[in-house]
């Protein structure tokens, strides 16, 4: 995992990777469970990430990412 980690960091430059994730945080649909946090922790997150932080932030991300649609909690 460290190094689908590191390469997405590599991929979208060290100081962009956070506004990647923080833009998906942003456009969650409104029938994704708390859509509303989800949106407002994207814009509190963006560009305000410590340098220690990236890995763990992308790894959620990448982890987000292999979630199954079926096990996603929807309100609709």
């Amino acid at each position: 995992m460290e190094k689908l980690i590191k390469a997405f960091i590599q991929q979208h430059a060290p100081d962009k990777a956070d506004n990647v994730i923080c833009e998906w945080l942003g456009n969650a649909p409104s029938n994704v469970f708390r859509f509303k946090d989800t949106r407002k922790n994207a814009i509190a997150w963006c560009d305000n990430i410590s340098a220690e932080a990236p890995p763990l932030f992308v790894l959620s991300y990448l982890r987000a990412q292999k979630s199954r649609s079926d096990a996603v909690l929807s309100f609709e």
